[in-house]
């Protein structure tokens, strides 16, 4: 059974919060694992235009693409960001819906 979503300013609040470059790279300070920070310049973090949470998901889900460089090249770092309010055992299978 697929749980009906309740639409939330939260999911807002993140998004606005982590578009701020200081604000995201204290994030990935904080969350990414140590391999991949390490090959990531986390000051040359840089947001994206575009989104690709599914229009039906938007008022639910919030989603941020950085261009960040790494040792090598180019990269991308995408975070999809959903407020949940209590736990919930099948929330990866909800937002594999919108990917």
């Amino acid at each position: 059974m697929i749980k009906k979503f309740t639409p939330t300013p939260h999911d807002a609040v993140f998004r606005q919060f982590l578009s701020e470059k200081k604000t995201a790279k204290d994030f990935f300070e904080i969350w990414l694992p140590d391999e991949i920070k390490a090959l990531c310049d986390l000051d040359s973090l840089k947001v994206e235009s575009g989104s690709f949470v599914d229009s039906e998901m938007k008022n639910y889900q919030s989603d941020i693409l950085y261009f960040v460089k790494t040792e090598k090249e180019q990269g991308y770092i995408y975070l999809l960001i959903e407020h949940q309010s209590t736990p919930d055992k099948l929330m990866a299978w909800q937002s594999c819906r919108s990917i």
